[in-house]
């Protein structure tokens, strides 16, 4: 990226010594420090976005139009990977660029983003090491850089092969396992401002889907605007500025002179810049306001005032009916808080649709609709979903249509005021979020209907017909007092697909699991049987709540990698009796035999830690094992190990084994125990041993050293935790050595 610098000229007197700065040898560490720890302050995403970015780099650089591919951390493989396919790093690249900071090869050029030749160690701000591999001329290198004795850091190559793998750079830096979810959710704030998205693995695909499933609600030639922007990255509603990543616009410090633009930068627009047109700071953090800087700005905004009053008066140009111009209104000026008063003003608070001022989203009743309504000839209501509950309520309606994009209005072509409620739940169970009001209209004949439309400006356009949508069978229920209730259709399906997304163990259960068609004999599907819309266990004594379910498959996800996106319900009763054609059909697997054996897999890999972890907790929850455990711990807190004479002894030994289980972290083990233990798993290890054989080791201390089997088990340990006694425990095992 090519930044403006300004020439200095400076005239010397030949009368004065002068020396250059530099910097010695013995003050590299203390400089190097300051570059890698303290010019981040957030160091998760400082290393996702100067990685990424060079990668980016790199591509353009080579003409790649390949995306970069970022693997984000999980807790069981927790190490962030980027790859480019630019022309990647031979070794004298390494030598006489990479190694050095400030050494760049972008500052002169502006379709590059980097400048300053640091952000290649932006992985030491966070860890000590990372792993480079470059593929280049056929070859594939691999480098560990890491942080030496010296605090300067080194490079070295540990190995060269052949490859047929495309030319490119991959840069691996291992995260901490808690860290993963931040790396999470900075990747996907950082990478949805991205022009040329990268290809992301190691994450859901419904975790990555805001930075690939973005539509603005308005956008211009170099802008766009979202609606409440996501809080997660900046903590304001403040615009960014897109220069090859997004970078906050603090609107005080641009100086605008007029406020409407000022009130529009507060308003979270995303702006897009040439790279070089705005000034950054050294740790591309943010922006720095210089003259520059603020002019460019100014600049932008001014276009958006312009295009955006543009854009809006077009949009009610177009408009061919009253309804959808204050529909529009309302979305505009009602729905996005503050930026619909900024639109207003750039509007001179004058709004037209066909010569008319619009000023709000009501169309009042006329004289002549009110007699209409007053005589009987029209009847009108509205409906809504009820507060408490989920049922449809109505009201009657005598002065008003009020205009949103979420209120429908039907014509009543049934010539019956009755089942109307039970029509639009139909509507609204096919148009979710997306209604929230219906307006019903029953005319007792066509003439009503053509004054009521002539009065009001509506078209038909406006109008959805009653008689598409279906009535819900009802059915009697037989108790006592005759109450009529509704039947969901859903009891009378058989095969469903499960709404993973919302899923949760509470509320109505088939709520969490949509009507669907397969074909038992030849289709591929991932199936669950269910019971009364749970999921019935493996075993099948139990069933799983579905928000339990929903938790078991993010946990295999996170657990595997692998994702499964759909995931089928077949009903008990149609279970039994398909068994055969189920079972014939291979491509139809269960769920939990199909997790079982990606488990199997998966976990293999973790075998001897898993092992070790049972191993461990076993012999720490026995009684006399407990005591044994603690009396070495104690011993080791006290550093009266070292006092041990022979360190191949029996009790050394177990000191030993003690000291390694104790000191091996198997949180995310317990977590893995957990799952498999909650969703009925059985997964075998064969042929793994403990790493260390503690009932073995702790037998052979009982049998050399019996004082201690008399006096450990069964005793008061704690007895023991003064270092004098604990010194008599050692003089002991030193006696019995000698003897």
């Amino acid at each position: 990226m090519k930044l403006i610098e300004k020439p200095i000229k400076v005239v010397e007197s030949d009368s004065f010594d002068s020396v250059s700065f530099g910097i010695k040898q013995s003050g590299l560490p203390y400089i190097f420090n300051i570059l890698r720890n303290q010019l981040y302050s957030n160091k998760p995403l400082a290393v996702l976005r100067e990685i990424a970015c060079n990668a980016q780099d790199a591509n353009i650089e080579a003409g790649s139009k390949r995306p970069i591919e970022v693997k984000l951390p999980s807790k069981l493989d927790p190490t962030l990977t980027i790859r480019d396919f630019g022309n990647g790093l031979s070794a004298d690249d390494i030598k006489n660029l990479y190694c050095y900071y400030g050494e760049s090869t972008k500052r002169e050029s502006n379709s590059a983003i980097g400048y300053y030749g640091i952000g290649k160690f932006a992985p030491f701000s966070y860890g000590d090491n990372f792993v480079l591999i470059s593929y280049h001329n056929g070859k594939k290198t691999t480098y560990n850089a890491f942080i030496d004795e010296t605090k300067i850091g080194k490079i070295v190559k540990l190995k060269e092969e052949k490859s047929s793998e495309p030319t490119g750079v991959v840069v691996s830096v291992p995260i901490r396992e808690e860290d993963t979810e931040t790396f999470l959710k900075t990747a996907v704030s950082l990478f949805k401002y991205f022009k040329n998205k990268p290809k992301i693995t190691g994450a859901r695909k419904e975790d990555v889907a805001p930075i690939y499933d973005r539509k603005p609600v308005f956008e211009g030639s170099c802008w766009r605007y979202y609606g409440q922007r996501d809080r997660s990255y900046y903590h304001s509603d403040n615009s960014v500025a897109i220069m090859g990543v997004a970078y906050e616009i603090d609107g005080d410090d641009v100086a605008f002179k007029d406020d409407t633009l000022q009130s529009l930068c507060h308003q979270g627009f995303e702006v897009d810049f040439a790279l070089g047109e705005l000034d950054i700071t050294a740790s591309r953090e943010s922006l720095e306001y210089t003259d520059k800087t603020k002019k460019a700005i100014r600049a932008k905004f001014k276009k958006i005032k312009e295009e955006i009053a543009e854009s809006i008066s077009n949009q009610f140009k177009t408009s061919d009916n009253i309804f959808d111009a204050k529909a529009l209104y309302h979305q505009v000026f009602g729905t996005y808080g503050s930026l619909g008063y900024v639109i207003r003003d750039s509007l001179n608070n004058k709004v037209t649709w066909n010569g008319k001022v619009i000023n709000d989203q009501i169309i009042p009743f006329t004289d002549k609709v009110r007699k209409l309504i007053s005589t009987g000839t029209l009847t009108a209501r509205f409906y809504s979903k009820s507060r408490r509950s989920s049922k449809l309520v109505s009201e009657a309606e005598e002065t008003r249509i009020v205009c949103e994009k979420t209120h429908k209005i039907l014509v009543n072509d049934t010539g019956s005021n009755m089942g109307v409620t039970l029509r639009l739940a139909t509507l609204w169970n096919e148009l979710g979020d997306q209604i929230e009001g219906s307006y019903v209209f029953s005319f007792k004949d066509d003439d009503s209907r053509v004054s009521f439309d002539k009065e009001l400006g509506l078209i038909a356009k406006n109008y959805l017909k009653l008689s598409d949508y279906e009535k819900i069978e009802i059915q009697k229920v037989t108790s006592g007092n005759g109450v009529v209730a509704s039947k969901n259709p859903k009891h009378s399906s058989q095969i469903f697909k499960f709404k993973r997304d919302d899923a949760r163990s509470w509320g109505t259960k088939s709520s969490n699991w949509e009507t669907m068609s397969i074909d038992l004999a030849n289709d591929e599907a991932i199936y669950v049987e269910i019971n009364a819309f749970e999921a019935k266990s493996k075993d099948g004594t139990t069933s799983l709540g579905n928000g339990t379910l929903k938790d078991t498959l993010d946990k295999y996800e996170e657990f595997t990698g692998d994702k499964i996106t759909e995931l089928y319900g077949i009903k008990t009763k149609t279970f039994d009796s398909k068994k055969k054609i189920i079972k014939k059909n291979k491509k139809l697997v269960s769920l939990w035999d199909y997790m079982q054996d990606k488990l199997q897999a998966e976990f293999d890999k973790t075998a001897q830690k898993i092992i070790d972890s049972k191993h461990w907790l076993t012999h720490h929850n026995e009684n006399e094992g407990d005591d044994f455990v603690e009396l070495a711990q104690r011993i080791q807190k006290h550093k009266l190990h070292e006092s041990i004479e022979d360190n191949n002894n029996p009790f050394s030994q177990y000191l030993s084994a003690v000291s390694f289980y104790s000191k091996t972290d198997f949180k995310k083990v317990s977590a893995v125990q957990d799952f498999l233990k909650t969703a009925s798993f059985d997964i075998k290890f064969k042929d793994v041993q403990p790493t260390y054989n503690l009932i073995d080791l702790m037998k052979a201390v009982r049998e050399k050293y019996g004082l201690l089997d008399v006096f450990v088990p069964d005793s008061y340990v704690w007895k023991y935790d003064s270092k004098a006694k604990l010194q008599k425990i050692v003089d002991y095992i030193n006696l019995i050595d000698k003897n």
